[in-house]
């Protein structure tokens, strides 16, 4: 009640707001992931449909322009915190983390396209009542492995979603973790997708792949991007 006063008596600006918001019926601490568009679970698709709604009548309520969203995952296991781990003992280039960098990508390649049905078929949705209310969505780009979209994914990705209001959010500390695993160049990847950008998550990662750090403290080369 307090941030919708303040709104309302213009004492502060919100732009942005993050999936879910609020948050649902008995969470009590961030939870972005806790139902995911690519459930298999018709009940957990329904509430993050239903939870996304409300998200964007909050979004019109404070005035915001904008909603981050997460897409969901495919139901692998996580290979993510391996993947780093090695990296920064210096076995990236080693054969077991090539094998292993393999069989992550073979493994949600193989599992992902009835995930990314569901989500897509959500996301139309939620895009539809995103224009009606005049606000943008922004896809996330997500640290874990499994998370949807891929890195190879976004461009046939917005190829699908060709709605204006629907861009590309891009997570610095998200980016340089997966640029770390191997999985993308940080530089390219921004390039590639510069005109559907419409946002930036900005922290830093420290020499132990912790994100979320002060700007300019890690290893984020922020003048590129």
């Amino acid at each position: 009640p307090g941030i919708l006063d303040a709104v309302d008596k213009g004492e502060i600006k919100i732009s942005s707001l993050h999936n879910f918001c609020p948050l649902p019926l008995g969470v009590n601490h961030a939870a972005p992931n806790i139902y995911k568009f690519t459930a298999f679970d018709v009940r957990e698709r329904e509430k993050a449909y239903k939870q996304t709604l409300k998200t964007l009548e909050t979004a019109a309520r404070v005035k915001a322009q904008l909603v981050v969203l997460h897409m969901g995952d495919v139901d692998i296991k996580d290979y993510t915190d391996t993947l780093i781990e090695m990296v920064e003992g210096r076995l990236g280039q080693t054969p077991k983390y090539q094998k292993l960098c393999h069989e992550a990508i073979e493994k949600r390649e193989s599992k992902k396209q009835k995930h990314m049905l569901y989500a897509y078929e959500i996301l139309h949705a939620v895009a539809e009542r995103a224009t009606e209310l005049g606000i943008k969505l922004g896809i996330e780009n997500r640290e874990a492995v499994e998370e949807i979209p891929f890195e190879d994914d976004f461009r046939m990705f917005f190829k699908q979603f060709p709605q204006p209001c629907i861009g590309y959010w891009h997570d610095t500390g998200h980016a340089k973790i997966k640029e770390d695993a191997g999985l993308l160049h940080h530089r390219e990847h921004l390039q590639k997708l510069a005109a559907r950008t419409i946002g930036f998550h900005l922290h830093d990662v420290d020499t132990t792949g912790k994100d979320h750090q002060p700007v300019g403290s890690g290893q984020i080369d922020f003048k590129m991007v």
